[in-house]
């Protein structure tokens, strides 16, 4: 029997909806102004104290500036001659700026109000102290630091004026003259004393030697006095680090890192002690803020509430009755309220009522025509979501690839089907014990999965059993069903608290796997429809498990290869020489290598040879005889190699390159680049019987020769160049257009060109493989090139030698991200 709905009459009293809601609009604009003024003023004050943090902002802003340019200063400007010739420096000038607007910041911060406090002015007026006694100790620096000078400037050109004059004596043996430079440049470059010790001993050497050498009582005098000169110039050059400091553990540049820290110290300790005071006074200004958004908010809605307690009620009840209605489905017998009022909301009551009842009568022809097709739908929708719910369940499962992953989706997927499912097991056929390896979820929530085993000879086992005979067994009470498999009697405490079981076999084409079981606490637990979803599952757990096995295959057989490649890699690395040797030579190098695979068919090589005499054969009376006819030169040997292909065959190339390199310049004593390139042809060919087989593998390299005493590099390329830029100018030197390996038509032999650089001035070389300027990337998917690859070398080629590995690491990242790395690359980069 439907409800009966009766509502009252409402009586409005007549008052126009336009005039109330006019004193409505007025009374909010009052509180908006209101309000409007009260957050004026917070941003006034706010902007304030916004005025305060920028200051703060720079004024740490030039410090860490200043703290850059003094460290800038001591890198780049401390070698520039320029410095040293007019006393000038850009460094020392935008310090000095800097310290300016510093002090200038910390003028401006006395001026507020927030900064009155005896502690702040205390700490304003340390800070200011700690920078003019910070500037002090700077300014010694650099008189200290022009006084020692460089190169043909201060003492030290005095130092190099007086050696240069030892040197022009040619009685004196040069070797000795070697030894003492080495000890000055070591000493120069390492600040280490102990090299003081070494520059006097020599200079002891060439004293006695200058004495025994040298007949002419002037000229030993002479040699004596500019020996003495020098030896005195050094010592005070040594004297004069002492002062600066000559580890930055001591002397003036210890002092000047102690007061700047210091300051940094106090001004952060300000900068804290200033934000927490704007911190607290931002607080109060937004207490005050909220305590009046609160008040003005409490006035809206007492007027809020008046206006609806009159205009709004008719209105609400209006809409109840409307919404009674629609959820009624437009019932006949639920009246609309009706709105006795003379308004817009009696009209409008009036109006709904008409509209209603046009509805009503046509929403019982709807409802009719709605039953039927309901029904229809619903026999769709139920077929349509048993597919999809066996497919997104046949998906997960399969997808998994662990055993654990398998039994937690079978789990939750029974699980969602079968509400009184409370326990399931995977067993896998153990073959090599004869058993089942069950993998069970206990289905307590925890998700653990508990092992065990069933012996595959227990003729008793409903597992077993379903296992051996291939056979579905479904079983809703195990007391009344057990004896249709087994004669045996039992007990219930051997299935604990579980009444029913369906045990399904696990089966693929090729093998029986194992079987998959549900189990139940409850009788009659599973209908037909559970049954047949278990079958499915059975089959996607077959699958699941079946790839299992594969993945588990494939991991193992890829965890040997990689093993084997990464032993390959060490073997690899232990044969390439550290950059910590080579950079005993040459002090500013990088090196970046980056192999495509864990190996790589690019390498780099390095050598050494001290300073050897030089004997010529001479035919006398007596018979041959060796004259000894001068000394060759302290030398470093630096290659650049991009052997054949990459990975482990790359990998073999290297090796056997790097092994014939060793015998050609350590046991053969070959030093000129050109034949030692096409001493390495000739082994590469022999080591791959090129002559005899089909192979024609081989490698591309840059070969450079470094005599330092003589200021001059040798070079010899097969198909890769070199790069140098002298006072920002890029030059290349261009290889010769055959690699090393393999063997041209009708060539009988392969020689390679010398070319030497004198260099006077800075001097900075590069050496590539092909692999960084042939690598795809970038927007368009192109080459980097080589046009690139030289104008970003100009960019860089100031900077530290570490920073410049850095960015050319970086710039390739960048350049290649979406694309994978086509080859193996090595840049070498060197400064003499």
């Amino acid at each position: 029997m439907k409800q009966q709905y009766q509502f009252k009459k409402l009586t409005q009293v007549p008052k126009s909806i336009k005039g109330r809601l006019r004193y409505a609009a007025y009374t909010y604009t009052i509180v908006v102004v209101a309000m409007t003024l009260a957050f004026f003023g917070f941003v006034l004050q706010d902007e304030k104290l916004e005025r305060l943090t920028k200051i703060i902002n720079d004024i740490n802003l030039q410090l860490s500036k200043a703290n850059n340019l003094e460290k800038d200063f001591f890198i780049f400007e401390a070698i520039n001659p320029d410095f040293y010739q007019t006393g000038k420096s850009d460094y020392v000038t935008e310090h000095k700026q800097a310290v300016a607007k510093i002090k200038k910041s910390l003028q401006a911060l006395a001026t507020f109000t927030e900064t009155q406090t005896n502690d702040l002015k205390q700490q304003l007026q340390s800070i200011e102290n700690k920078i003019e006694l910070s500037e002090n100790v700077f300014d010694s620096l650099l008189f200290v630091i022009r006084q020692k000078g460089f190169r043909d400037y201060g003492l030290e050109g005095q130092m190099r004026k007086h050696i240069h004059e030892v040197e022009d004596f040619s009685q004196i043996n040069p070797i000795y003259v070697l030894k003492a430079r080495r000890a000055e440049k070591d000493f120069i470059i390492r600040k280490d004393e102990a090299y003081v010790q070494q520059l006097r001993e020599a200079v002891d050497i060439l004293r006695q030697n200058g004495k025994t050498a040298i007949a002419n009582p002037a000229e030993q005098g002479r040699f004596l006095t500019e020996l003495d000169a020098y030896e005195q110039t050094f010592l005070a050059i040594v004297k004069l680090e002492k002062i600066v400091g000559l580890q930055s553990e001591q002397g003036l540049k210890k002092r000047f890192a102690q007061i700047s820290a210091e300051v940094e110290s106090q001004i952060n300790a300000m900068e804290e002690t200033i934000y927490a005071r704007s911190w607290q006074y931002r607080f109060l200004l937004k207490t005050i803020i909220i305590f009046l958004l609160l008040f003005f908010l409490g006035i809206i809605i007492f007027i809020s509430y008046q206006i609806v307690s009159t205009l709004g009620r008719p209105i609400e009840d209006l809409s109840e009755s409307i919404q009674l209605i629609i959820e009624n489905n437009f019932d006949p017998d639920i009246q609309l309220v009706q709105i006795e009022t003379q308004d817009e909301i009696g009209r409008l009551s009036s109006d709904f009522g008409l509209m209603f009842k046009k509805l009503q009568e046509r929403n019982a022809e709807v409802t009719q025509k709605k039953i039927e097709l309901e029904e229809q739908r619903d026999q769709l929708e139920q077929s349509f979501e048993n597919i999809k719910l066996l497919n997104r369940i046949g998906q997960s499962i399969t997808s998994n690839l662990t055993i654990e992953n398998i039994i937690e989706t079978v789990y939750i997927s029974i699980h969602a089907l079968i509400e009184d499912a409370n326990s399931l097991a995977i067993g896998i056929y153990n073959e090599t014990h004869n058993q089942l390896d069950f993998f069970t979820e206990k289905g307590d929530g925890t998700g653990k999965i508990v092992t065990s085993h069933q012996s595959l000879n227990d003729d008793k086992s409903l597992s077993v059993y379903c296992f051996v005979n291939q056979e579905v067994v479904i079983i809703q009470d195990i007391q009344q069903e057990y004896e249709n498999y087994f004669a045996t009697d039992i007990s219930l405490k051997d299935y604990g608290n579980r009444r029913a079981f369906v045990y399904i076999p696990l089966t693929s084409s090729q093998q029986r796997i194992g079987l998959l079981t549900v189990q139940s606490t409850e009788i009659n637990a599973f209908t037909e429809y559970h049954v047949d979803i278990l079958r499915n599952i059975a089959i996607f757990t077959t699958i699941a498990l079946e790839n299992s096995n594969a993945y588990i295959q494939i991991n193992e057989q890829n965890k040997k290869i990689i093993d084997s490649i990464n032993y390959a890699r060490r073997i690899q690395s232990a044969m390439l020489p550290t950059l910590e040797r080579i950079q005993k030579y040459l002090p500013e190098i990088f090196i970046l290598l980056k192999p495509r695979d864990i190996v790589s068919g690019d390498f780099y090589w390095f050598a050494h040879t001290e300073v050897q005499p030089i004997y010529e054969e001479v035919s006398t009376n007596k018979g041959v005889s060796r004259v000894l006819t001068g000394f060759e030169n302290e030398k470093y040997y630096l290659a650049a190699v991009d052997a054949t292909g990459h990975g482990v065959p790359g990998a073999f190339m290297s090796m056997i390159g790097s092994q014939i390199l060793h015998d050609i310049i350590g046991r053969r004593e070959i030093i000129d680049p050109g034949t030692v390139l096409a001493e390495l042809h000739k082994g590469v060919n022999f080591a791959l019987k090129q002559d005899e087989t089909e192979n024609r593998d081989g490698m591309d390299l840059s070969f450079c020769v470094i005599d330092i005493a003589a200021q001059q590099l040798q070079f010899a390329g097969a198909k890769n160049g070199l790069f140098f830029i002298q006072q920002n100018q890029l030059s290349e030197i261009s290889a010769d257009k055959l690699p090393i390996g393999g063997k041209a038509f009708k060539e009988k032999e392969r020689l390679f060109t010398t070319q030497t650089i004198q260099y006077t001035s800075p001097t900075y070389f590069y050496m590539t493989s092909d692999g960084y300027v042939d690598q795809f990337g970038g927007p368009q998917g192109l080459k980097f090139m080589k046009k690139k690859f030289k104008e970003l070398l100009v960019e860089i080629h100031q900077k530290p030698f570490p920073e410049q590995e850095n960015i050319l690491k970086n710039t390739m990242e960048a350049w290649m991200r979406g694309h994978k790395q086509t080859d193996d690359m090595l840049v070498v980069g060197f400064k003499l």
